[in-house]
């Protein structure tokens, strides 16, 4: 049985393919078996891991290679797997999940990673779709323990605006039943390094100090995402593998 772990917002341009990408490299680096469904019809993972397959150490499948939707597709591998990452479409945009997906989707996952800039207009649109997710989970009256967690990304650290956008929301204690991420993802040219080598930011020289501090940022956030992932008994073997690789 796998962990399904989907990584969403309605909002575009909150960088789900490359947290998607780097989050199934980070987890399949630590010797998990790992698989990335791409679930968006741009398709921008599948091209960024076909660029050189060699370079991952996830396997990779395309809804629309697949000819299935989406929660078909978990269904049929998530025996095979012990994580499954998943990257969705933007809302509202060509091939956007309809609802009916979207209940499809939340019945098989245990966490969604909702990616957010520090931005008012970008919040305001993530609390929406959060509260989206929480409506289906409720209305669905799901058994499984659907956590959420909402992560800042794209940050710039010597803004100022955003740096007070993000200490508001979370001294006003942020949305009910979400996990606020402590890690916050700077803006960094190293994701762009590594779409254009065709490979995970964990592909790239550790010896360049700017491509360490990216990817021990990132290590960071995916420990706080084992954190959560170490409470569902369905995946009790696979989060033990992480801490056992890990540390």
């Amino acid at each position: 049985m796998s962990f399904v772990i989907v990584i969403a917002n309605q909002k575009g341009g909150t960088g789900k393919t490359p947290l998607a990408v780097n989050t199934a490299a980070g987890i399949a680096r630590r010797g998990v078996k790992t698989l990335l469904v791409d679930a968006d019809p741009q398709a921008t993972a599948t091209q960024w891991f076909e660029k050189n397959p060699d370079n991952f150490d996830f396997d990779m499948l395309s809804t629309q290679k697949a000819g299935l939707p989406v929660d078909e597709v978990i269904k049929q591998t998530m025996e095979e797997y012990q994580i499954v990452v998943v990257d969705t479409p933007a809302g509202g945009g060509e091939g956007a999940l309809d609802d009916k997906s979207n209940r499809r989707l939340v019945r098989l996952s245990s966490l969604y990673v909702v990616p957010t800039k520090p931005t008012p207009g970008s919040l305001r649109s993530t609390i929406g779709f959060v509260r989206r997710l929480q409506g289906i989970r409720d209305f669905e009256q799901l058994t499984n323990s659907l956590n959420i967690m909402l992560l800042w990304v794209q940050a710039q650290s010597r803004t100022v605006i955003m740096r007070d956008i993000i200490k508001s929301f979370e001294a006003e204690g942020g949305i009910d039943g979400v996990y606020i991420a402590k890690t916050v993802l700077q803006n960094r040219i190293g994701y762009d390094d590594a779409d254009g080598w065709g490979t995970s930011i964990f592909g790239l020289e550790e010896k360049i100090k700017s491509n360490r501090i990216l990817q021990q940022e990132f290590y960071a956030y995916i420990d706080e995402v084992e954190d959560l992932l170490a409470a569902e008994p369905v995946v009790a073997d696979s989060v033990e593998m992480i801490s056992e690789e890990a540390h």
